[in-house]
């Protein structure tokens, strides 16, 4: 138990413009540490050139020169990094560092904990090894440069903590002599908000489906579009679906639902990057969250639906096999068909669906940001501990 405020500093190279689940998972766990009296403040990398004026006092951002755009991203390359972040370091002095990627502002970050002698964990949010593709380099050479990487990064840090039981098992392979936590990431407070009238209730011959992610070839989202067209042929009911999100991917998307397959716009909707809060709104005004991703890790929207008690259909992925309880709180299924059938049947059998509405709720507990956040701080008081210990017995030699 952390019996006092702890100054705790999060190392990150994706924060703001970027949105996600790494963004959404740091967000969530600072406002709660914050909430709990901690102090948080979080390095990342300054993308926009502009001082990123709208950002909150506990951000700084590493001066980075060389800016560019690489499929539509946002891309930036940091002067002297060690140095600049050598200098909130000195001028913070946190208890903990916590890192969130291995590279860049995570290798730096581990160069700097080790000078100055503070212990410095590891979140490892996603295998990195299926988004080789993002890197201008040929896959083959990346790949292997990844998985070097995440081994040598995970053997130097205090500790890691994986977000998933898909991601602990990768890591128990790749580093099995290295002690790995698993503690899921949390969901904001937002999402915890009481669905009044069911959207279902609304109306019965309306059955509204929503995907919320980023909208990127990996996510598997063509499967969707041909899963509307499916469901299309349903004369009783009609289904429609919103993709939340932004991406590279969007403009196919578009053209396959559109032009491809023929579909309306009334049909497929696509909204684009929404706040936090706005989209804590809009999930209470859809009946089910579908999924079509099979290289997630982690199930964070899954849990923000299920928060705002949506079922959940998703194609079986590592991410999903940890919240997904088969026809509990949704259904996992393996095929396109399969997805369909499970939809009409959560659209057709009323006790069905609010049955498994109230059990989303009740799953989406554990993802509550106090509880996650507690297990996190007694991991972190652990590590601040042991250093504490480890100088003081050097100081007596």
């Amino acid at each position: 138990m952390v019996e006092k405020p702890l100054n705790i500093l999060f190392v990150t190279n994706n924060y703001t413009p970027y949105s996600g689940g790494v963004v959404s998972s740091i967000n969530a766990i600072a406002q709660e540490l914050m909430l709990q009296r901690h102090r948080v403040t979080i390095i990342t990398l300054d993308f926009l050139g502009d001082g990123h004026g709208d950002d909150p006092s506990y951000v700084r951002r590493i001066m980075c020169p060389i800016k560019f755009r690489y499929k539509k991203n946002c891309m930036a390359i940091p002067w002297r990094m060690d140095e600049q972040l050598m200098a909130h370091v000195t001028d913070m002095q946190p208890d903990i560092i916590h890192a969130h990627h291995p590279w860049l502002l995570g290798g730096a970050a581990l160069r700097v904990a080790r000078t100055v002698q503070i212990p410095i964990v590891f979140t490892y949010h996603t295998l990195y090894e299926h988004y080789a593709h993002y890197v201008p380099l040929p896959q083959c050479i990346t790949r292997i440069a990844i998985r070097w990487l995440v081994k040598y990064y995970c053997k130097s840090v205090d500790g890691v903590i994986a977000p998933s039981i898909a991601v602990r098992a990768y890591l128990d392979l790749l580093v099995p002599r290295v002690s790995v936590t698993t503690l899921p990431s949390p969901v904001a407070h937002d999402f915890f908000t009481n669905r009044s009238v069911g959207a279902i209730q609304k109306s019965k011959q309306v059955f509204r489906l929503l995907y919320v992610g980023r909208l990127v070839q990996e996510k598997n989202l063509q499967v969707l579009i041909d899963l509307i067209a499916m469901l299309s042929r349903t004369k009783s009911i009609t289904f429609t679906l919103t993709l939340v999100g932004y991406g590279e991917y969007r403009e196919q998307l578009e053209n396959y639902a559109y032009h491809i397959v023929g579909l309306s716009h009334d049909e497929v909707m696509f909204l684009g990057k929404q706040e936090r809060q706005s989209l804590a709104m809009l999930y209470t005004h859809y009946d089910v969250f579908v999924f079509s991703s099979q290289s997630d890790t982690q199930g964070l929207v899954l849990a923000e639906a299920m928060a705002c008690g949506l079922p959940v259909v998703a194609l079986d992925g590592p991410g999903q096999r940890d919240i997904i309880e088969h026809g509990k709180n949704g259904f996992l299924v393996h095929s396109l068909a399969d997805m369909s059938k499970m939809i009409q049947d959560l659209a057709n059998n009323h006790n069905l669906y609010f049955c498994l509405s109230d059990y989303a709720r009740r799953t989406a507990t554990r993802y509550e940001p106090h509880h996650i956040t507690q297990a996190l701080l007694d991991e972190y008081d652990n590590f601040v501990t042991a250093r504490a210990h480890s100088r003081k017995s050097n100081s007596l030699l």
